[in-house]
């Protein structure tokens, strides 16, 4: 029998046949990635695992082995398998009708689309699985809205899945001033936070994946799904909406993971990233403002509100949390810093230490009234969808005042124009926490000329270098990746004992 490797495309899954070990071999290797910490796994020290995951299925056949391959893989596929023989589905290309259907929408618009945007949607409307990574203030509420507003157009039902409850309503409200006709909005539903009722009764749907989740058995009459901020598609819940035989599977992202594992876990689903516009081409455009960051080496001496020798990592973060000298020295910063300043934190208990520091009061999560009387907000998981938005449209023209939140609530969808200052409150490594954070002070407002990052990092007297300075080492790959300006500080620390 000649040996033979055919491939051929299915609704919702790539399907390769062959008997090749070479290409059995490379296909393995295509569609699997090493684990980050695999070598401590206690399978992978007793020879149980190779420490990969694997993004196929295979069967074996008479005469051969069958892979069954999620349908994002197809481009990684082409470019790296030769194939006998091939029964791939042609590639869509927008026809001439659609192309005036899409202008039509576009002519309703209050404003002009850009160039990129407009890519952005074609390339929607073109593919059934497509990945666009567009930087945190490129307007991708403009391409939800159209690709959204076309397909509706065409009698498609989808559903526009958002990480957060406060995106849902700022995305329905950004969408009515893109001049949405009543009918359209009339035909959303926005599912999550108060927003509970979770029957799936209306052809277009915005929610959040931790509430869609519950009724994913029911989304088989939904034609796309469209996943706002999806390199967070590593989430269970997530991943459970996108098993679903949705025909059109389409992506939106500020940050592509540079883990490959977390990245092929969205390239399975969505193909592989097209970069449409990044950060730094936007500031070069003059669509977003400059930038520069400021890493503060916080310099301690020994002993310092009992600082010791060799902490372990939970030593340290508790120290960060806790330490006097260091909230003296942020008071003393923020009181001195003019504009907006989000400071963002990873533990609630630093986060209400950092409020009471501040305002010498502790604070209900959602006391709005409280938190404007001292022109500071604290926002954490706590906080309810609606408080989150008036906090969003109280500070939108406040010529100071401090919210201090969570890198998890914040990294996701909160737009605010009128931040000046972000200040990294507590150490982290993630990569796409880093750059979904420094976008929200990015966005362009009149009068703003320059967006300022302070990255607190806590340099410990001792031998050992902390954990606070090697988280720091990696946020800095990510800055000189997109090329900021970095301009360093040392902070004596005995000053503020």
């Amino acid at each position: 029998m000649d040996k033979i490797t055919a491939i051929r495309e299915l609704e919702n899954h790539i399907e390769i046949f062959t008997n090749k070990s070479e290409d059995i071999k490379k296909l393995d290797n295509l569609l699997s990635a090493l684990r980050p910490g695999h070598e401590y796994e206690p399978r992978f020290q007793s020879g149980a695992s190779d420490g990969r995951t694997r993004f196929y299925e295979t069967r074996r056949m008479e005469g051969g082995i069958l892979f069954i391959i999620p349908k994002g893989f197809k481009k990684r596929l082409l470019d790296n398998i030769s194939f006998d023989s091939s029964s791939l589905l042609p590639p869509n290309k927008i026809s001439e009708e659609d192309k005036k259907l899409l202008k039509s929408i576009i002519n309703t618009l209050p404003f002009k689309p850009r160039k990129y945007q407009l890519k952005a949607v074609i390339h929607f409307i073109e593919n059934s699985n497509y990945l666009a990574s567009m930087c945190t203030g490129s307007g991708k509420s403009l391409v939800a809205y159209l690709t959204m507003r076309f397909f509706y157009e065409k009698k498609l039902k989808g559903i526009l899945l958002v990480p957060t409850i406060s995106l849902t309503m700022q995305m329905y409200g950004d969408f009515k001033d893109y001049n949405a006709p009543e009918s359209f909005l009339e035909d959303i539903k926005l599912i999550g936070g108060e927003n509970n009722d979770k029957e799936l009764n209306k052809p277009l749907i915005i929610g959040t994946y931790q509430s869609l989740v519950k009724v994913r058995e029911n989304m088989k009459k939904y034609d796309f799904i469209l996943t706002d901020e999806c390199h967070l598609s590593s989430a269970e819940s997530m991943q459970l909406i996108l098993e679903q035989p949705f025909k059109i599977k389409l992506g939106m992202t500020g940050s592509v993971p540079i883990v490959t594992v977390d990245r092929m876990a969205i390239e399975q689903v969505f193909g592989e990233p097209d970069f449409i516009v990044t950060a730094r081409e936007l500031m070069d455009l003059g669509l977003l403002t400059d930038s520069t960051i400021t890493p503060m080496f916080l310099n301690y001496e020994k002993g310092q509100d009992g600082l010791r020798a060799g902490l372990k990592y939970q030593d340290e973060v508790k120290f960060i949390k806790q330490s006097e000298s260091r909230m003296r020295f942020i008071k003393t910063f923020l009181d001195k810093l003019p504009g907006l300043t989000v400071c963002l934190y990873a533990h609630n208990e630093h986060g209400e230490n950092t409020f009471r520091s501040l305002t010498g009061i502790d604070v209900k999560p959602n006391d709005i009234e409280t938190m404007k009387k001292y022109k500071v907000f604290l926002i954490n998981g706590k906080t309810k969808g609606k408080i989150r938005e008036e906090i969003r449209l109280y500070t939108e023209n406040l010529e100071k005042g401090v919210i201090i939140a969570n890198y998890k609530v914040f990294s996701t969808g909160i737009n605010l124009p009128n931040l000046t200052n972000i200040i990294l409150l507590s150490s982290t490594k993630s990569y796409v926490t880093i750059l979904q954070s420094l976008g929200r002070v990015f966005r362009k407002k009149q009068g703003k000329v320059k967006a300022r990052i302070f990255d607190i990092v806590d340099n410990f007297p001792y031998a050992k270098e902390s954990y606070s300075m090697k988280h720091f080492w990696e946020r800095l790959s990510a800055y000189n990746q997109e090329n900021h300006t970095i301009i360093e500080k040392e902070i004596d620390m005995r000053r503020y004992k």
